[in-house]
């Protein structure tokens, strides 16, 4: 949440992580690309992750009035299990707080519209072969996300990711996919390109986040050396969750779109534990408050907003 950011340097490369910013990037599901080596292992070999996000966009000025600043922090344990013959299944448990600051009249008609935004997410996942070069990736997911003392029924979202990749050759793995997620008072779907090409020694160009109802993959580029792996790359995310039922929009819905850049640096720290370092911008940025039934109140953009985040993950 999501999410935000996942290593890329720990073994197996099948079990990246995402970090966890509910408003920059949600985790949910997982892609096949990476999946798919957890198949190949023998039978009732298991793999489990735990992973802590710290996520800080800096104020950015919006265009109706005042500012905007986010802080994140967030928690997520995976478990991935080969089911032998080329079949893996598996979960995850996210949990994240987004600590929103709105700074002067914000023109959407108070002060700050919402505070503290809390994400709880639940995800399946299910990978087998379809022949011997073709992969099928099922991820079905829950989330609820809202201030405290918003409706939990009304702050789900359930959906699901499929996707479809082919195994070209050792260095490409490349298909297509789909989301479609439904909740807070609207539905959508998307389509997007899950790749994995490792074109030249030590670079490889892959989906930086797993697909989820904040959208697609993105695309990152990144280099590898014996101690570290170096990222650039991007994406567009959306965010919806509900609003306080005692608020100043009574269990109304937020939402939070932007289009971040980021470059990573990313280290291990023992054979087990990874630390991944972010910084970066979001582009396109915008919050939009919207009534209890989904109808818009009121929209505003703000400035591309400076990004820096950490993550530690460990594998056991």
């Amino acid at each position: 949440m999501i999410s935000l950011f996942h290593s890329q340097s720990c073994t197996p490369r099948s079990f990246r992580i995402a970090g966890a910013a509910a408003v920059l990037f949600t985790l949910l599901g997982a892609s096949a690309i990476q999946a798919q080596p957890v198949g190949k292992l023998p039978a009732g070999t298991t793999f489990s992750r735990l992973e802590g996000v710290a996520i800080h966009q800096f104020a950015a000025d919006l265009d109706e009035g005042g500012d905007i600043g986010l802080t994140s922090a967030g928690l997520k344990f995976d478990l991935l299990r080969s089911l032998g013959e080329g079949r893996s299944a598996g979960g995850s448990l996210g949990y994240t707080a987004d600590i929103y600051d709105f700074g002067g009249t914000t023109g959407l008609g108070q002060t700050g519209p919402w505070d503290t935004v809390n994400t709880l997410t639940l995800a399946g996942y299910y990978g087998s072969p379809l022949g011997d070069d073709w992969q099928l990736m099922i991820a079905p997911s829950i989330t609820a996300s809202g201030e405290s003392s918003a409706s939990f029924s009304d702050s789900l979202t359930f959906g699901a990711v499929f996707s479809f990749t082919r195994e070209v050759s050792q260095t490409l793995t490349i298909g297509l996919g789909a989301g479609l997620f439904t909740g807070l008072e609207d539905t959508r779907g998307f389509p997007f390109l899950a790749i994995r090409w490792e074109f030249a020694p030590g670079w490889t160009l892959q989906n930086p986040f797993r697909p989820g109802p904040a959208g697609p993959a993105g695309l990152e580029v990144a280099y590898k050396t014996d101690t570290w792996e170096f990222g650039i790359g991007g994406a567009y995310r959306s965010f919806r969750f509900r609003l306080a039922d005692d608020g100043p929009v009574p269990n109304g819905i937020g939402e939070h779109n932007s289009v971040p850049f980021f470059v990573r640096a990313t280290r291990p720290l023992s054979e087990n534990l990874t630390l991944d370092l972010y910084g970066g911008f979001l582009f396109g940025g915008s919050i939009e408050l919207e009534n209890s039934t989904g109808n818009r109140l009121a929209r505003s953009d703000f400035d591309p907003a400076p990004i820096v985040a950490l993550s530690l993950s460990g594998r056991f």
